[in-house]
């Protein structure tokens, strides 16, 4: 339930910092993702699964948030 709870809080900074994301619905609701309109697909569910394994413990999101924000609308 945290992996899901912390996607959709992924997906929300993003959106709410880009509004011209959308939020492309799918099924299984895991590969649900946010799409920019350069074709760019934020894949948030796989996000939060690596915060919550080993690998993305210490992964920095806010950092990551970051340059995901500044690839998809550069200065």
């Amino acid at each position: 339930m945290l992996c899901i709870e912390f996607a959709l809080v992924l997906a929300d900074t993003l959106a709410r910092e880009c509004p011209a994301l959308d939020w492309i619905h799918e099924e299984p609701f895991w590969e649900s993702a946010l799409l920019h309109p350069s074709g760019c697909r934020i894949n948030v569910f796989h996000w939060a699964v690596k915060k919550f394994s080993g690998y993305g413990c210490e992964d920095g999101y806010p950092e990551k948030v970051q340059a995901c924000l500044a690839t998809l609308e550069p200065s």
